[in-house]
């Protein structure tokens, strides 16, 4: 991670995001940690770690969530979100792989958070960073 915080549109600077990257293939984490350099990055490799870092009193500017893990599944992640952490909830983006299988479409159908698509466009994933870094949550748990 660099020194050099992001701008602000007046100039001034701010602190990195936090981001957590929850996917079972530990890899991911690594290549986001890897690739966010400027971004305080915390990887783990499932919804129960997920929970535990919140329970803890940890928050997160992005949670970035693979749809399909074996345990609990990214919604299923989403809703005890919904009940537990609300804030966090609205800032979970879902990521999967380009072919979406119907049993990811139908995990998705209804759930209004964002899915991108792997591999990144990595500036376009910063973009998005540095959109949530300014946006404050609606709620606070």
């Amino acid at each position: 991670m660099s020194d050099t915080p992001q701008k602000t549109r007046s100039g001034t600077r701010v602190r990195p995001a936090r981001v957590l990257v929850v996917d079972d293939r530990g890899v991911v984490g690594a290549e986001l940690a890897e690739d966010l350099r400027d971004e305080r990055v915390v990887a783990v490799e499932c919804g129960e770690d997920a929970l535990a870092l919140l329970d803890a009193g940890q928050s997160f500017d992005l949670i970035l969530c693979e749809v399909m893990m074996p345990g609990m599944s990214g919604p299923e992640l989403l809703s005890c979100l919904e009940t537990n952490h609300p804030s966090q909830a609205e800032r979970l983006v879902f990521m999967t792989d380009r072919i979406v299988s119907p049993v990811v479409e139908y995990l998705l159908e209804g759930v209004a958070n964002t899915c991108l698509e792997r591999p990144f466009d990595l500036e376009g994933l910063r973009s998005l960073i540095e959109r949530r870094i300014r946006q404050p949550a609606s709620n606070t748990a």
